[in-house]
């Protein structure tokens, strides 16, 4: 997957990243994309409900050279520091210390994930085929992987995949945790977001969906203050962003950060659903508290309702039609959205970039207050701020996936326009707190 040159937030593509000495023999990686475009077809071919080609049996040798090279002998050239905490009972992860073959030390994170009934987890496959091509500031790089055992050491036959990923100290769910009760600055909440916009855009620009956007897998370095991507082993690759879709699972996406489409059964979407979950991430963000915490894909639903109103016709052409949409579906007011956004999300109300001024001027102008989510919203004195948080996120989680705003557009939101954009990623950030290994 060739990745674009991007102009997004002032960031200027690099040649591909290098693997640290490691080189796939000739012929490997073909063999391991021809295995990841059979799996791509079985998963469609599952939604049709019609009965899918065997996937093409891999060699784990093979698998472990198209992976990266140098397969057998790379423990060698890693230090275990200390084991870090895994959310998956199958997932181990270490901090650990990379040298590469030019001699320089780096701080790293191996994980390893192990083999299912399958053999090689094709999770872990496409997680590894898509890094390997990218190269962003703002999404963890992949350094090397193979096949191995336990700690990634050479043994036959293999029983794991070895990942060895740049070491980015904690991700965002730690730090809400670490703060709670106190929240994130508001530049803080605008820098994470901003650049967890920027790496999500390049992803769609590459043809790529996220699938799981979530506070987990954005981790964060102290050091620099960058916020990077990570996560991938849902993301899939669909050709343009924007355009049709092939035909997709359902089943993506961690539960509290699901767009209400992919909760009512569409097989076919777009980047649009890394839009919603990132209109829910800001929004925990700046709150410290999970937007919409659903203890089931029918609590799920209930609480987006709740918040936003039950959908129809009118504000999403074709719901109707979504095969886990009931007519039964409380029926609740869409109007009042704006209003419980700004009840649940008060450290949003009115701090766009431009602010109260903004406010002023569009009263001063006489103009009348514009739609967010699909609805007509009231903020203070009856105008409302299309320059705050409240309306990023409600732009982000508007019910009609080609209403909602790109991730793209939303990195020329007001909301950012007092923001260093060039800077940002290399200074550290108020108030995220002292460093400290999280899951991977």
């Amino acid at each position: 997957m060739n990745a674009p040159s991007d102009a997004l937030g002032g960031y200027v593509a690099e040649p591909e990243a290098s693997w640290g000495g490691y080189a796939a023999e000739p012929g490997c990686l073909d063999a391991l994309e021809a295995h990841l475009r059979t799996v791509n077809e079985r998963d469609t071919m599952r939604q049709l409900h019609l009965e899918p080609a065997a996937a093409p049996a891999l060699d784990e040798l093979h698998v472990a050279r198209a992976l990266g090279g140098a397969a057998w002998g790379s423990m060698a050239h890693l230090t275990i520091v200390q084991r870090l905490n895994s959310r998956r009972l199958s997932t181990h992860a270490y901090e650990v210390v990379h040298a590469t073959v030019a001699g320089d030390r780096k701080r790293a994170v191996l994980k390893t994930v192990g083999f299912d009934q399958e053999g090689v987890p094709v999770a872990a496959l496409r997680e590894i085929a898509l890094l390997k091509s990218f190269a962003h500031p703002n999404v963890v790089e992949l350094r090397g992987a193979w096949c191995g055992g336990a700690l990634g050491a050479a043994v036959s036959p293999p029983t794991c995949v070895a990942q060895v990923f740049e070491y980015v100290a904690t991700n965002m769910r730690g730090c809400i945790r670490r703060l709670a009760p106190e929240v994130l600055p508001l530049p803080t909440v605008k820098a994470i977001t901003f650049q967890a916009l920027r790496g999500l855009a390049w992803c769609h620009r590459s043809g790529l969906i996220h699938r799981d956007v979530t506070p987990h897998n954005l981790r964060y370095s102290p050091v620099t203050g960058a916020v990077k991507l990570a996560g991938f082993e849902l993301a899939r690759e669909v050709g343009s962003v924007g355009g049709a879709s092939a035909c997709l699972t359902h089943e993506v996406v961690t539960l509290w950060y699901r767009a209400p489409e992919v909760l009512l059964g569409a097989t076919h979407y777009e980047g649009s659903i890394d839009g919603w979950s990132m209109g829910a991430v800001l929004a925990e963000l700046a709150t410290g508290q999970p937007l919409l915490p659903g203890d089931s894909e029918i609590g799920q639903l209930v609480r987006t309702f709740r918040l936003l109103g039950t959908p129809d016709e009118t504000c999403w052409p074709g719901v109707s039609a979504l095969p886990n949409f009931l007519p039964s579906f409380p029926q609740l007011k869409l109007g009042a959205a704006r209003a419980n956004l700004e009840q649940r999300m008060p450290q949003l109300v009115g701090h766009g970039g431009q602010g109260a001024a903004a406010i002023s001027a569009i009263s001063a102008a006489g103009v009348d207050a514009v739609s967010l989510v699909s609805t007509t919203p009231r903020s203070r004195g009856g105008v409302v701020d299309e320059t705050d948080g409240v309306a990023l996120v409600s732009r982000l989680m508007e019910y009609a996936p080609e209403r909602r705003l790109s991730v793209a557009d939303a990195l020329r939101h007001p909301f950012f326009d007092d923001l260093d954009k060039v800077n940002v990623g290399t200074v550290p950030l108020e108030g995220m707190g002292d460093e400290a290994g999280e899951a991977v």
